[in-house]
This record gives structure tokens, sequence and C-alpha cells, in this order.
């Protein structure tokens, strides 16, 4: 063997080693790179679910909260409602002749303008309620009472007035059940 190959042979023998070495180190860094890409893409993702989860909880906090508000404020309303309604057909009543007949003298009456205004607060907060069933049971007792403007004796503000009751209790005990649910946690409508 030459001199050449000699030297040639003993050049390979230092340059593999340290080449070995530098690919090792090039190759460990883009690895370690890699790695902490795929930890930081890790990390975001967990803090982006976490971001939703918390706008989710947020979001349901404040349904919760509305909703809340809105079944209370309803429960107050159907009450006067019932309440100005009663006082109407009571109203009524008293301007009955002796065979039980009823004039109509309800328009203008300090009752009626009340009438209308508990009518209109409870179809707003009707209009706003979430619960389905809620809904239905205040629009039962919204008709029921709502034949008193056309009753014409007594027999029919009697009528009016059971049907009215006999719809506004179940209506009652539902907003009731709702409340008690939203304050004790729970979002399952009954």
């Amino acid at each position: 063997m030459t001199d050449w190959q000699q030297f040639c042979i003993e050049l390979a023998k230092a340059i593999v080693p340290l080449a070995a070495s530098v690919l090792s180190f090039v190759l460990g860094w883009w690895l370690n790179g890699r790695t902490d890409e795929r930890k930081e893409e890790s990390i975001r993702a967990r803090e982006e679910i976490g971001r939703r989860s918390e706008r989710g909880q947020k979001r349901e906090d404040r349904r919760e909260a509305f909703e809340l508000e809105v079944t209370k404020e309803l429960h107050t309303a159907l009450l006067t409602y019932a309440r100005s309604e009663y006082l109407v057909l009571r109203s009524l009543e008293k301007q009955a002749d002796e065979n039980g007949a009823i004039r109509d003298a309800r328009i203008g009456s300090q009752e009626d303008s009340d009438a209308l205004v508990a009518t209109q607060d409870l179809s707003r907060l009707e209009a706003l309620v979430l619960d389905d069933d809620i809904r239905a049971s205040v629009k039962r007792v919204k008709e029921a009472f709502g034949r008193s403007a056309f009753v014409r004796s007594l027999a029919e503000a009697a009528a009016v007035r059971a049907d009215g009751v006999a719809a506004l209790e179940p209506a009652q005990q539902k907003v009731g059940e709702r409340i008690r649910q939203l304050y004790l946690g729970s979002s399952t409508f009954s």
C-alpha cells in the first residue's frame, strides 16, 4: 500500500467518527426541535379545549341566570294577571241585574286597565320563557281568563273564574318547579 492510500485510510478513520458525531448532533437537534413543536401544539390544543369549555360554561351560566330571572318574574306576573282578571270578574258581577245578566261596562274601568297591563306583562314574559311546557301552561291560563271579555251572566263569570283557577294552579306548579330546578343547578327541562 502506498503512502497516499495509507494517508487516505488514516484520514477516513479520523473523519468518519467526527462526521458521525456532527451528524448525530444535527439529527438530535432536529429531533429535539420537532419534539418541542409537538409539545407546544399539544399545549395549545389543550388550552383551546379549556377556553372552549370555559366559554361554554359561561354561556350556560348566563342562560340559567336569564332563565331564572324570567321564570321568577313570570311567577309573580301569573299571580298579578289572575288577580287582575279576578277583579274584572268581580266588577262585572257587581253590575249584574236581578236575573244575573251582566251588561258590558268593562271598557274604560280601572280594573280593565289593570288587566290589560297585567296581560301585556304576562305576554312579554311568556315570549321569553325557554321551557315549552311552561309557555303552554301560561297560554292556557290566558285563554281561560281571557274569556272574561265575553261574560254576559253570573254563571259565565263563575265558569271563567273556575277555568282560570284550574289552569293557573298547574302553571304555577310548573313555574315553581322550574325555579327550584334552576336554584338546585339542574338545567334539564321537566
